[in-house]
C-alpha cells in the first residue's frame, strides 16, 4: 500500500494544476510553499513556471510576442524586463496576501477587473476538481443500481438513472419524496390500528372456533390418540 501510495504522489509532480492553485489563492500565494518549509529553489520554480504559463497563454498579444522573439537587441530584453514586471502575474505576487479570503473563486469573481487576464488564467486552473472523491461516490452509486437481480441494464439506462438520481437529488425532490412517504406510510398504519378490516375479523373467527374446539375436549382426545400411538 505504501508503494501505491508514493507512485501516486510522485505522479502529482507531472500535474502543475496543484502548484497553480496555491499559488492563485489570494490568501495563499508563495508564502504556503514557504510554511511547508520547501526550499527556495523549489519555490523559485513553482512560481517561474506558472509564470510562464501565464505569459505563453493568457497574457496580451504584444507580451507574447517580445517574448517569443529569439533575435532581441539588448534594449529589447531591457524593456521585455520592464514590461515583465508590469505584468498582471507579477503584480499579483507583488500584492499583499489577503489572509481573511477563505473562498478564492468569490474574491477572484470581484477581482476580475483588476486582474483580466489572470482571471482567466483562474477559470481553467480551479475547473479542475482537487480530488477524485466524486467519482468513487459514483461507482458507489452505480453498484446499488445494479445489482444481481438487474444485471442486464445497458450501458446508456444505467447513465440515465444516475443522471436523473442527480436531478433529483441537486432539486431537493428526493428527500421531499422520501418524507411524503414516509407520512403515507405512517398514515397507512394508523388507519390499520384504527379501522376494523376484514383481517381483524377472520382473526377474531379463528380465536373462537380454536375456544369451543378446546371446550368440546377434541384437543384432549387428540392427545389421548397420540400418547396410544
Amino acid at each position: 500500500m505504501w508503494n501505491k501510495l508514493k507512485e501516486y504522489y510522485t505522479d502529482i509532480n507531472i500535474s502543475f494544476m496543484y502548484g497553480d492553485a496555491i499559488i492563485l489563492h489570494p490568501s495563499l500565494k508563495m508564502s504556503w510553499f514557504k510554511k511547508q518549509g520547501w526550499k527556495q529553489s523549489v519555490i523559485d520554480g513553482y512560481q517561474q513556471s506558472a509564470r510562464e504559463r501565464f505569459e505563453r497563454n493568457y497574457s496580451n498579444a504584444a507580451t507574447t510576442s517580445i517574448l517569443n522573439n529569439r533575435k532581441r537587441t539588448h534594449s529589447m530584453i531591457e524593456s521585455e524586463s520592464e514590461e515583465n514586471e508590469q505584468s498582471e502575474f507579477d503584480s499579483y505576487i507583488k500584492s499583499k496576501r489577503i489572509k481573511a479570503i477563505d473562498n478564492s473563486l468569490i474574491w477572484w469573481a470581484t477581482s476580475h477587473s483588476i486582474f483580466p487576464q489572470m482571471g482567466n488564467m483562474i477559470k481553467d486552473i480551479y475547473a479542475v476538481p482537487a480530488t477524485g472523491s466524486g467519482v468513487e461516490r459514483e461507482f458507489s452509486i452505480s453498484d446499488n443500481i445494479v445489482n444481481h437481480r438487474r444485471n442486464r441494464l445497458k450501458p446508456k439506462t444505467i447513465s440515465d438513472l444516475m443522471q436523473y438520481k442527480r436531478w433529483l437529488d441537486r432539486h431537493g425532490l428526493v428527500s421531499e419524496f422520501l418524507h411524503e412517504q414516509e407520512i403515507n406510510e405512517d398514515d397507512s398504519e394508523i388507519e390499520s390500528v384504527d379501522g376494523s378490516d376484514e383481517g381483524e375479523e377472520a382473526n377474531q373467527e379463528l380465536i373462537e372456533w380454536l375456544r369451543d374446539w378446546e371446550e368440546a375436549g377434541t384437543l384432549n382426545e387428540r392427545v389421548n390418540s397420540i400418547n396410544v400411538v
